[in-house]
């Protein structure tokens, strides 16, 4: 192979794996939606759960359960919340032990090429 077919290759697949990606964003959506409706469905009904078949026959159930969820902070809160954890155990300089902790857990930086593609 040639470097130009490798090129036209890797455009190529960079194309498809947009494509591939628009149409899973799209699926997670409507299988989000149906979820959804399916919760409504059983909350409405005061149901814990539902048995269906599907086309093939088999027995399908569905169950509805409450799980816990951590909502995800910024990273402004996140720093707020580990400088008031520290300066509340004592550390005289918060802001500065933070920061090498940050600086500590990040592994070192090598350099490592990479392709650019521009297109014209």
């Amino acid at each position: 192979m040639t470097i130009q077919s490798d090129m036209l290759e890797l455009k190529s697949i960079n194309t498809e794996i947009r494509r591939l990606d628009g149409i899973k964003k799209d699926l997670k959506g409507k299988a989000s939606a149906v979820e959804k409706r399916i919760i409504n469905y059983l909350q409405d009904k005061n149901e814990k759960g539902v048995k269906t078949k599907d086309l093939s026959g088999n027995n399908t159930g569905f169950i509805l359960q409450t799980t816990q969820k951590t909502l995800t902070k910024t990273v402004t809160e996140k720093n707020k919340s580990s400088i008031e954890i520290l300066r509340s155990n004592g550390v005289s300089n918060p802001e500065k032990v933070l920061k090498e902790l940050e600086e500590g857990r990040r592994g070192n930086k090598i350099p490592v090429p990479k392709l650019k593609i521009i297109q014209k």
